[in-house]
């Protein structure tokens, strides 16, 4: 038996010499080849009780016990050329799998997205297409920002008009209190949107640029306001 340990959760494996150079999957889900020999030692198991032989009886000495046949033994394994593909051995490899780093001809490998891949490693892939998009949270709060921030900076962004005849300071600081949160919200959807671009297991591509659009009207609307406030300044 050919004993090995999964590369993701360390349980350790079990599988007969006949699948050494095999892909087998853990229960974590992970992708493992099979050595061809052990790598990790083997459990120890509890010693078995010892079978009752029965008495022998004496063997007179005319007599002669026929000869047993002679169990054969088990074939071992040779050990494998790199030279040559890992499912044909009289043919040289011409790929290399990206995934499980093996050696194969160009009849074992497929191209899936752009990368070289033997047939495990492609229908892995597969599976993991087909699993269900993670929601970006990161996009669900620049929404969320977004559509509190962006009447909250029409608020503050209209009272520096009354404000502004009794003092300038007032008027800035409520422009800018206004600004704080759209710009939230514009820097969540932004990093939103740089998340699932880089990562394709991650959804939520729609709602970040929801929010990052309303965010933007927010922080129009007050970067506005500061402007008009520093002109009436500049002005008087």
């Amino acid at each position: 038996m050919i004993w090995f340990a999964c590369k993701q959760c360390g349980k350790r494996q079990e599988r007969p010499d006949s699948a050494a150079g095999s892909l087998v999957f853990c229960e974590c889900g992970q992708g493992n080849r099979v050595p061809w020999e052990s790598t990790v030692e083997a459990p120890e198991l509890p010693p078995e009780p010892a079978p009752s032989v029965p008495p022998r009886r004496p063997r007179s000495a005319d007599y002669d016990e026929p000869e047993r046949p002679r169990r054969p033994r088990w074939h071992e394994p040779t050990p494998r050329d790199p030279a040559y593909c890992l499912n044909h051995q009289e043919v040289p490899y011409e790929q290399v799998c990206a995934d499980c780093g093996e050696h194969f001809c160009s009849a074992c490998t497929v191209t899936f997205r752009g990368k070289t891949l033997c047939g495990p490693c492609k229908n892995f892939r597969v599976s993991g297409v087909h699993r269900p998009l993670r929601v970006s949270a990161m996009a669900i709060l620049s929404l969320v920002l977004a559509l509190v921030g962006c009447p909250l900076a029409c608020c503050l962004s209209s009272a520096p008009v009354g404000a502004l005849a009794q003092s300038t300071l007032l008027a800035v600081v409520l422009c800018a209190a206004g600004l704080v949160v759209p710009s939230t919200a514009l820097l969540l959807g932004l990093l939103a949107l740089r998340e699932t671009d880089s990562n394709p297991r991650v959804g939520g591509r729609g709602l970040a640029i929801m929010g990052s659009a309303t965010a933007v009207m927010g922080v129009v609307l007050g970067v506005t306001m500061l402007l008009v406030i520093a002109g009436r300044q500049f002005v008087n």
